[in-house]
């Protein structure tokens, strides 16, 4: 009997630390989602990642990363929006789509996300899906040709070093964020719910 008991009590235990790590794991996930890494300005992201080619993931991973999600964040540096674009990039930008030049609009979340596309979309067509393509987004598309010759940073029109510290830690956290989202959300095909 001593031994039903003893089974039965673990058994118990057993279903009860079972379900608490089930609901911890449910809340966790939703604190992410919500919090953490949520998805924010969907139908935008969602046009303009299809229009310029890009992965949702990557978009988010982007404004996770250069404004957490606020429309009106201003950097040191002058970038604006939530897709932090140098006024004079998106005056560069907005002769490639005949629109009139109003830096007003960078805090405007479609002109940040859509012009943010848009460059990630050019960086993407001249140096591939990779890390290079972040780089440029952060420091500049002409920095990273310049690495690209240098055969001390790079091999084979891949970067093997980017000497600049900040976009190096920038490159690193954009491509952790985009692996977590794919991790939270699943692969591109299953983020509509």
């Amino acid at each position: 009997m001593k031994i039903v008991r003893i089974v039965l009590k673990t058994l118990v235990w057993l279903l009860v630390i079972g379900a608490v790590v089930f609901i911890g794991q449910k809340l966790y996930a939703m604190i992410q989602r919500e919090y953490l890494l949520p998805l924010k300005y969907e139908r935008l992201v969602e046009q303009y990642a299809a229009e310029y080619d890009l992965e949702e993931s990557l978009v988010y991973a982007v404004m996770k990363n250069e404004s957490n999600f606020d429309p009106k964040a201003v950097s040191r540096a002058g970038a604006v929006g939530l897709m932090q674009i140098m006024p004079s990039t998106y005056e560069y930008l907005v002769t490639l789509t005949g629109e009139e030049y109003d830096p007003s609009q960078l805090k405007n979340p479609e002109t940040s996300i859509r012009y943010g596309c848009l460059q990630l979309s050019r960086m993407k067509n001249r140096f591939g899906d990779g890390p290079e393509m972040i780089a440029a987004y952060n420091a500049g598309e002409g920095k990273v040709a310049g690495w690209l010759q240098d055969a001390s940073l790079s091999k084979n029109g891949r970067l093997t070093e980017i000497p600049i510290e900040e976009t190096r830690e920038y490159v690193e956290r954009v491509q952790k964020t985009k692996e977590q989202y794919i991790s939270l959300y699943g692969e591109e095909k299953e983020w509509k719910q």
